[in-house]
């Protein structure tokens, strides 16, 4: 890492900006640096924009509600979830229990209006709730028709998660330390997601090519699982910004067509021992990449490019003589633990 190196400010994800059905009219959140997400859990993006919106919930939560259908639905789903809950350590469940039928009270859940007017239950935040003991996802996430964001940081999900192209609205899924394992779970690709974050789970095998070929993905993080197996190409429509893959067991060199991703902001891509090669000398060039981190893999031997070259150079600067303000983000270039050289 840089010597210097200074906590790097938060900066606006414009992921908000493109929704289009039920929380449009939201304003535009920020989100932490990827490196932060290594070990910090991040705040909803969507559940900050209903937050900051007040007029959007006072519109959203009228004082005299109508339990619609779809409202008594996801009070059943929610209702039976419950049943499964036998590890409560903070006590949600009796907040549950005091707020009765009106789901729309209950801690964790937030609702608002669909297009057509009818209240909703939009989204689920159970960051830190630490619920247990062994939760399954196939029992809520696909069961709750109109959701827009599902975060259950630091919870006990086992197994894998369920199919959610029934959900129209899903952007963001957050199941970040957890305990679900097997395969990439492909299925959870079938929603228009732009947030996606599987940290500090026991997922094992290849990342799938699906994944990154996906067009409106702006966040990626799988860090500290157990994905093997080379890192696929990504496609012509790929431009996800802040992408963490480390602490895996990734092999083989990192594509040249990584450097086509224009909108790449941030790689955390450390601690796969077997990578090799160097760092695909265009990627240093990308006009909005700030962040680029590839140390612990000690498999990545040779002289960088040109342009990486260049690239350290700046980073180098920005780590003795930080940026004074906000609208310049220091640059980053860790290539410690590697056989890389400049």
């Amino acid at each position: 890492m840089p010597r210097g190196h200074q906590k790097r400010s938060r900066h606006p994800l414009r992921i908000l900006s493109d929704f289009t059905c039920i929380l449009h009219h939201i304003p535009t959140s920020v989100t932490p640096s990827a490196r932060q997400l290594l070990t910090m859990a991040p705040r909803s993006l969507l559940l900050a924009a209903l937050s900051a919106s007040t007029s959007f919930l006072a519109q959203a939560a009228p004082a005299a509600r109508r339990q619609e259908d779809n409202l008594a639905r996801d009070l059943a789903t929610l209702k039976a979830f419950a049943e499964t809950i036998t590890e409560d350590p903070q006590n949600i469940k009796a907040n549950w229990t005091a707020a009765g039928d009106d789901v729309c009270q209950w801690a964790g859940v937030t609702c608002a209006e669909r297009p057509d007017g009818v209240l909703a239950v939009a989204g689920i935040d159970f960051n830190n709730y630490e619920f247990g003991p062994a939760l399954r996802a196939d029992l809520i996430l696909d069961k709750l028709l109109d959701i827009t964001f599902f975060h259950a940081n630091s919870n006990s999900f086992t197994g894998t998660l369920p199919d959610v192209s029934a959900l129209k609205y899903l952007y963001e899924v957050d199941f970040s330390n957890n305990r679900l394992s097997g395969m990439f779970p492909l299925e959870i690709l079938n929603a228009p997601l732009t947030f996606l974050d599987l940290r500090f789970n026991n997922f094992i095998r290849e990342l799938p090519e699906k994944l990154f070929q996906m067009t409106d993905l702006t966040v990626i993080f799988l860090n500290n699982n157990a994905f093997s197996g080379p890192i696929p190409d990504i496609g012509p429509t790929f431009n996800t910004s802040y992408i963490t893959l480390a602490n895996n067991n990734l092999t083989g060199p990192i594509p040249d067509s990584w450097a086509n991703n224009q909108a790449l902001t941030e790689l955390l891509i450390a601690n796969n021992t077997e990578i090799t090669g160097v760092i695909p000398d265009k990627l240093c060039a990308l006009p909005n990449v700030t962040l680029i981190d590839v140390s612990g893999n000690s498999g990545m031997t040779g002289r960088l490019g040109p342009k990486c070259r260049q690239y350290a150079k700046e980073a180098d600067r920005d780590a003795k003589n930080p940026p004074k303000d906000n609208s310049t983000i220091a640059r980053i270039f860790n290539i410690e633990g590697t056989g890389l050289t400049l």
